[in-house]
């Protein structure tokens, strides 16, 4: 995590610390990123760097923390506990309207939405403490809202929460490949077309989660039972 000399840092520090991070994860990825490219681009020493983040990891999950935030206030959706504090009323409407909401931040902010994207799929893939601690908040937020949504009976629930999340997490890593493997992928496309693309995996998520009409509130979760070798 950031030390707290960075967050008492003057807001125009920030920016350019921010902004030359982003510009250079975001063209390279985080594997290939320069940190004395970003240093440079800054105009900070390599020292104050070290001084502000323990390392290169911690730079660049507070950098998609803080592009992340960003989204969040403009979708208007405050932190994932202000939203199941006041939970909508109908879930699966809120979540469709949360899908544009994001897509117009993807196509007005595109380098934050590269961003964010490869930090949620190395976050899932790596086991530095940094990305550790940012996929065990995400996916707190998405217990929670899934939460929400099997309070509501809009979800189901003969699938357990973490069968429920696995199923998101990997449809999610399939449809934002494009983004991943071309940088410059939300600028060949029309808005509307984009759009499309957007509903397409909002359906998907749907069919996979959408609790069958008419079920009872709870039904039994799904656990398997092995064969036995018992004749």
């Amino acid at each position: 995590m950031p030390t707290q000399r960075y967050s008492k840092l003057p807001p125009d520090v920030r920016q350019r610390i921010r902004a030359a991070a982003q510009a250079e994860f975001v063209a390279h990825g985080y594997e290939n990123a320069s940190l004395n490219q970003i240093i440079q681009a800054a105009g900070i020493n390599k020292g104050s760097l070290y001084y502000y983040f323990e390392d290169k990891a911690d730079l660049f999950i507070t950098t998609a923390r803080e592009a992340e935030a960003d989204m969040l206030r403009s979708m208007g959706l405050g932190s994932p506990a202000q939203i199941v504090a006041r939970p909508a009323a109908d879930f699966w409407e809120f979540i469709h309207q949360a899908s544009r909401l994001k897509l117009d931040f993807a196509l007005r902010f595109p380098d934050a939405t590269r961003l964010l994207t490869e930090a949620y799929l190395l976050a899932s893939r790596n086991g530095i403490p940094a990305f550790q601690e940012f996929l065990r908040q995400s996916t707190e937020a998405s217990r929670a809202l899934i939460r929400m949504g099997q309070e509501q009976g809009a979800v189901r629930r003969d699938l357990s929460l973490e069968m429920i999340l696995d199923l998101l997490y990997s449809l999610s890593d399939v449809m934002n490949r494009p983004l991943l493997e071309d940088p410059a992928w939300l600028d060949h496309y029309d808005p509307q077309e984009l759009e499309r693309y957007a509903d397409l995996q909002l359906d998907m998520f749907k069919r996979m989660l959408q609790a069958p009409a008419g079920s009872p509130g709870a039904l039994p979760v799904f656990h398997p039972v092995k064969k036995s070798n018992q004749e």
